[in-house]
C-alpha cells in the first residue's frame, strides 16, 4: 500500500491534512460521525476505514458512516453503511479495514524492504466502482529533498462502472516526468459483485477472474493518456 500512503504523505505536506483522520472529518453530514460516536474508528486518507483492536475478545463492533456502501478489505464482502456491524477479530492478522464504495486504492508489488530511488514500474489499482472516481497518485524520486523544488509528477486515475461496462481514464502526468519510468505494468482489480464478464475495447490488455474479482492488465507509455472500455 506504499504508493497510497506516499501520496497521502504529499496530501499532508500541502494541506496539513492528516494521514488518520476521524470519521467527523470524511462524514460531517452523518450525525453519528458528527457527534464522535466512535472515537476508536478513523479514516486512513479518504477511502479506508480502520477499526483497531483492543482487546482480547473475538467480535469487535464498528459502525460504518451512511451515505456510501462499504467493503471488506480481506474477502470483498458489502455493507450497507449507516448500520453497526459485529466484525470475527480472532485472526490476529486481520484488523478490520473496509474501503468506501468508489475508493481507488494504489497497491506495489510486496517486497521484504524499499529501494528508495527505484521507479515504480509495476502498480496495481484496487477498485470499488460507482460510478466515475478520481485518484491522483504522486510519486517523486523517493530519495532527495528535490519535490520541494517542483520535481514530482501526479497522475490523474478515472475508473469506474456506466452502463456500458467498466472503464479505466489514466492521464499524460503533469510536473516532472523524470521521476517516472517510461514504460508501466498496469494491473486494475475492480471488486465486484456477482458473476459479470467484460470485453476490452483493445488488444492490448488481458483480462482474467481471482475469485469475484476482476483484474485487468497491460503496459503502457507513462507520458501518453490510456483509455481503456470493457464492454458487457
Amino acid at each position: 500500500m506504499l504508493p497510497y500512503i506516499y501520496t497521502l504523505a504529499h496530501e499532508a505536506y500541502e494541506t496539513g491534512l492528516p494521514f488518520t483522520r476521524p470519521l467527523m472529518v470524511e462524514f460531517e453530514q452523518d450525525e453519528l460521525c458528527n457527534q464522535n460516536q466512535f472515537p476508536y474508528e478513523y479514516m486512513f486518507g479518504s477511502s479506508i476505514l480502520v477499526a483497531p483492536v483492543f482487546d482480547e475478545s473475538e467480535t469487535k463492533r464498528v459502525y460504518l458512516p451512511s451515505g456510501c456502501k462499504w467493503y471488506d478489505y480481506f474477502d470483498g464482502k458489502e455493507y450497507e453503511g449507516g448500520q453497526v456491524i459485529t466484525v470475527d477479530t480472532s485472526d490476529l492478522m486481520k484488523m478490520p479495514l473496509f474501503v468506501k464504495q468508489g475508493g481507488i486504492i494504489p497497491l506495489q508489488e510486496k517486497k521484504c524492504f524499499v529501494e528508495h530511488s527505484e521507479k515504480l514500474e509495476n502498480i496495481e489499482f484496487l477498485v470499488y466502482p460507482n460510478g466515475q472516481e478520481t485518484y491522483t497518485l504522486y510519486e517523486d524520486d523517493g530519495v532527495t529533498l528535490d519535490y520541494k523544488k517542483g520535481v514530482f509528477a501526479t497522475t490523474e486515475i478515472s475508473a469506474g462502472e456506466d452502463k456500458e461496462g467498466l472503464f479505466i481514464n489514466i492521464a499524460k502526468p503533469k510536473g516532472d516526468k523524470s521521476v517516472l519510468p517510461e514504460k508501466r505494468n498496469v494491473t486494475f482489480r475492480f471488486a465486484l459483485q456477482g458473476e459479470k464478464n467484460f470485453k476490452p475495447s483493445c488488444e492490448c490488455a488481458k483480462i482474467q477472474k481471482d475469485g469475484k474479482d476482476l483484474l485487468v492488465k497491460f503496459e503502457m507509455n507513462t507520458s501518453e493518456d490510456f483509455t481503456l472500455k470493457l464492454k458487457k
